[in-house]
């Protein structure tokens, strides 16, 4: 039986150090912030977690980005997230189709969710992307270094 630190210290590398490239990352935020905005409250945690497993994502960022629909931003996620959904299906921007007693209201936030979830899911995924770009330094040739077709020139 693997003694407690053994297994603290495997716990620690497959939360913080997997899966933890540049692209991975980017997607992993982009994944959770799409997870948050679904309408499956209370499982877009083990919804992140399975995710991350299914797409080789690290879990800490996966998860940590589905807290996006906390409690001080889920009223106005919801309301966009229904709002946009009832906009899909055809329906007028009126407050008539906000009544939460209806199967539709659900519908409309699945619906709006869906793409509100694929369109700020992309633009976290693509600020995280930039962000580790710059912060890594990748993508830079060395000073003095100019690259032509993959070969070193002076």
């Amino acid at each position: 039986m693997p003694s407690r630190e053994r297994w603290i210290a495997r716990l620690r590398t497959v939360l913080f150090r997997q899966h933890t490239g540049t692209g991975r990352l980017a997607v992993a935020v982009g994944t959770g912030v799409f997870i948050g905005l679904t309408p499956f409250y209370g499982f877009h945690a083990l919804l992140g977690l399975a995710a991350s497993y299914l797409l080789r994502l690290n879990i800490a960022v996966t998860v940590l980005a589905t807290q996006v629909a906390n409690p001080l931003l889920a009223p106005v996620l919801i309301y966009a997230s229904a709002w946009l959904g009832s906009l899909m299906a055809g329906g007028d921007a009126s407050s008539r189709w906000y009544d939460p007693r209806g199967p539709e209201f659900y519908a409309a936030w699945l619906r709006g969710g869906l793409l509100l979830g694929l369109l700020l899911g992309g633009i976290a995924a693509g600020i995280t992307w930039a962000t580790l770009r710059a912060v890594r330094g990748e993508g830079r040739s060395p000073r003095g270094v100019a690259m032509a077709g993959g070969r070193e020139e002076r």
